[in-house]
């Protein structure tokens, strides 16, 4: 083959990859909203303003940038593929810094995984009057990675991993939706 077909054939390859790349982002964004859109019509508890919290945006947000990362990487050692560069090292060398990452940051990630399931679930929100880990106290602010909550003296601050108990002692009559019981 002569140069000129193959330079086309390689730039022809990268236009894919890169269209490729963003067509699957924008379908895990149609993902992301339908499955938002089926959890509130499933689930009672989770309404319109609810799904509108900026927690739970952030959330979101989260998900779609390491989605955004995780195909622009994809991508990119495609692209560097077609110019003949290894990527079997590069590979090695990313799966070697996840690991250490993971290691480094297995408290940050317990939190934050803590905290998205406390968000979603709706186990308490702020103004309740709660016990965690034996500590009793009015939710003050809810967070990824940890929950503030005052008693008559003082602030914890108790990370969302380390969250092994939690007991709803008391919900302002404004939190509750029509139920009876929480």
């Amino acid at each position: 083959m002569d140069p000129m077909t193959i330079t086309f054939t390689k730039l022809l390859t990268i236009l894919i990859v890169i269209i490729a790349a963003l067509l699957s982002y924008l379908m895990v964004i149609l993902l992301v909203k339908r499955f938002i859109a089926v959890l509130a019509a499933r689930l009672p508890t989770i309404s319109e303003k609810k799904i509108n919290d900026p927690r739970i945006k952030g959330v979101i947000t989260l998900f779609l940038v390491l989605a955004r990362w995780a195909l622009g990487l994809f991508a990119l050692f495609l692209i560097l593929n077609e110019f003949d560069v290894n990527v079997a090292p590069l590979l090695a060398g990313a799966g070697i810094a996840g690991i250490a990452l993971s290691f480094a940051a297995q408290a940050i990630l317990k939190d934050v995984a803590s905290g998205i399931a406390i968000l979603i679930g709706d186990h308490f929100r702020v103004g309740d009057v709660v016990t965690l880990n034996g500590i009793q106290g009015v939710v003050e602010q809810v967070h990824l990675m940890k929950t503030v909550i005052r008693d008559k003296q003082t602030l914890y601050y108790i990370p969302n991993g380390q969250i092994s108990m939690v007991g709803v002692v008391q919900t302002p009559i404004h939190h509750l939706r029509g139920a009876k019981h929480r």
